[in-house]
């Protein structure tokens, strides 16, 4: 249903320039593959149809060095995130890469955590320390207009790309 906002996503991945991604939570389908790929997930059965490099693990406590990584893609993780622990999580993504992508479903929501939108994720990354540029995506769906947030966050020192080219209409 999402081709367009998939490819999008996948370009701007490959417009970053990151030869070390590590992609949590990829679900059934990462954004990307190949060579210096690395996707972390608490379920096994989720990890086992992929191909590459595949860690079972928590995002808040990733077995893995500070900074091994150029890029950490989170796509609808902190959604399920308890709020209390959402800080916490963010520090984690920022010890493993400068840079951080993070697409966010709008309103947010799910079993584990109540509803955060976009902007608020934005701010809470900013509080962090991290710069945010937050482009809006919005889409048709089968139930109505579709509403998300690809926000892009890197350390103060680090200069990022521009990003989708604005809001997706």
């Amino acid at each position: 249903m999402l081709p367009g906002l998939y490819r999008r996503l996948q370009e701007l991945v490959a417009a970053l320039g990151a030869r070390y991604v590590l992609e949590i939570g990829p679900g059934n389908r990462p954004l990307v593959r190949g060579p210096g790929v690395t996707y972390l997930d608490v379920s096994h059965a989720l990890l086992l149809p992929l191909g590459g490099q595949r860690v079972e693990g928590d995002l808040l406590a990733a077995p893995f060095l500070d900074g091994v990584f150029d890029l950490v893609i989170a796509a609808d993780v902190l959604t399920h995130v308890p709020p209390a622990r959402r800080a916490a999580a963010i520090d984690e993504l920022r010890r493993l890469a400068p840079q951080l992508l993070l697409f966010h479903p709008e309103p947010g929501g799910g079993a584990l955590a109540p509803p955060l939108g976009a902007e608020e994720l934005a701010a809470l990354v900013r509080a962090r320390g991290l710069e945010v540029e937050l482009w809006p995506v919005h889409l048709p769906g089968p139930r109505g207009l579709l509403r998300f947030g690809i926000l892009l966050a890197h350390a103060r020192s680090e200069r990022a790309p521009a990003g989708p080219g604005g809001p997706v209409a």
